[in-house]
């Protein structure tokens, strides 16, 4: 049966997409009402995660399709905007304030950080060609390669900014491109392996 996985103001939620029907909702609750990023679906499971003392957690969906249990919890990997990503069975995030906005490797199924490095900052996502593009909030792009050991950093650059507010867009790869959008400016950077 599709599901339709889906934050709220106060919960994870899943629906049946052709009647609307409710299958099950799970409470993950911040003080601001901010669930921001994206659940990631996997294997059977569902995993949430918000900033602002809400933390992360994995639930596993019932065989019925009509609730879940939850597999693990930690507050620690708060991720606020910046997005998550899953790959090798790992998650790839960075923490808020509860996990010190580093940057984290953590395994799918358990929780348990296998790499942690707060020089990162706080980071913005996105995958492409096995790779991991970052921007952090201060301007920085950031190339990591990942595997099922955890990430390693390939290189990096700072954006030609003149001290704005932070800069909180997810990067684009598209083409053989990377695109960042600071403020009004769009900058593209060529990273094909040509």
């Amino acid at each position: 049966m599709r599901q339709l996985i889906t934050m709220t103001q106060k919960s994870v939620i899943c629906l049946e997409p052709d009647s609307g029907k409710m299958l099950w909702s799970y409470p993950h609750v911040t003080p601001n009402d901010q669930n921001i990023t994206t659940p990631i679906f996997h294997e059977g499971h569902v995993f949430v995660s918000s900033g602002h003392l809400a933390g992360s957690c994995v639930l596993r969906i019932n065989d019925d399709l009509h609730g879940v249990t939850e597999v693990w919890s930690r507050k620690q990997l708060d991720n606020c905007h910046g997005g998550v990503i899953l790959a090798h069975g790992l998650l790839f995030g960075s923490a808020c304030r509860i996990g010190g906005k580093t940057f984290f490797c953590a395994d799918f199924y358990t929780g348990q950080t296998r790499q942690a490095d707060a020089s990162f900052e706080k980071l913005s996502l996105t995958y492409a060609d096995g790779m991991l593009y970052a921007l952090s909030h201060r301007g920085k792009v950031q190339l990591l390669a990942i595997s099922p050991e955890g990430y390693r950093l390939l290189s990096q650059f700072k954006l030609p900014r003149d001290g704005r507010d932070d800069c909180l867009t997810h990067p684009v790869v598209c083409g053989g491109r990377l695109y960042i959008r600071d403020a009004e400016t769009l900058y593209a950077y060529d990273v094909s392996d040509r």
